[in-house]
Parts: C-alpha cells; structure tokens; sequence
C-alpha cells in the first residue's frame, strides 16, 4: 500500500492519493492522518482531492469502510470532496454523486488531479489567487 498525503493549496486542498491493495486497518490510519491534516489547516472551507485511480479494494466490506470515509466527507471545514479515478464507469459516478449530496456531500469524481484542480477553482472563487 502506497499513499501520499499533501497541500496543494496550503491549508485549503489537500490531496490524498492510496494505490495498491487497501485494507480496514490502512483505511482506519490514513483517515486519521487527514483528520490531523484537516484540524491544521487554515480557515474553511477545506477541499480534498483523493485519487483512488491505483486503489485495488477487493476483499474490503464497504459498509465496514463507510465509517472511515464518513469522518472525511462530512467533516465540519470539507466543503468539497473530489475524487480522482478514471475507470470509474459514468453511471457509477452519477450514483454516488447523487446519493452522497442526498446526506450533505459535495461530491466530484473527475480523471485527472489537474481537472480536480480545475473544477475547485470553477466553485471556490478564492483559490483562483493561488
């Protein structure tokens, strides 16, 4: 397992990037090192981009790893979560997008961290000074 956890805006988008064969106990640690992140960054509102396109979850419950993603996705400074995964078929994405916004999430799935990026940058006037 193989992850990366950084700003790309200091203290407004933080990018988490996971590839290789995860596991509830890799899921339990990684989300702990973003809720340190996110109780260090700057003023709200908190963006994070998550690409999952190297990330291989056979084998993992997800209704096991809901919880994990739950302490991301809706904590109080995340106004948008945006997830980067290019296999991700486009009815699936529709899927999650509506189900998620139906509990509060907003949710994104693009190809590439540059399209994150961009979009970010389309619904948050302020990070287009960075």
């Amino acid at each position: 397992m193989e992850s990366q956890l950084t700003w790309l805006i200091a203290g407004r988008v933080l990018y988490a990037a996971r590839s290789g064969q995860e596991s509830l106990e890799a899921l339990a640690s990684f989300t702990q090192q973003v809720i340190q992140h996110l109780e260090n960054a700057g003023p709200p509102p908190v963006h994070i981009i998550w690409n999952m396109s190297g990330l291989i979850v056979d084998g993992v419950d997800r209704q096991q790893a809901i919880p994990f993603l739950n302490r991301i996705m809706q904590h109080h400074d995340v106004k948008w979560f945006v997830v980067v995964d290019v296999g991700m078929k486009p009815f699936r994405r529709l899927m999650a997008s509506t189900i998620l916004r139906l509990i509060g999430v907003r949710w994104r799935t693009v190809d590439s961290r540059e399209d994150a990026l961009a979009f970010l940058r389309r619904v948050d006037a302020s990070l287009s000074k960075n």
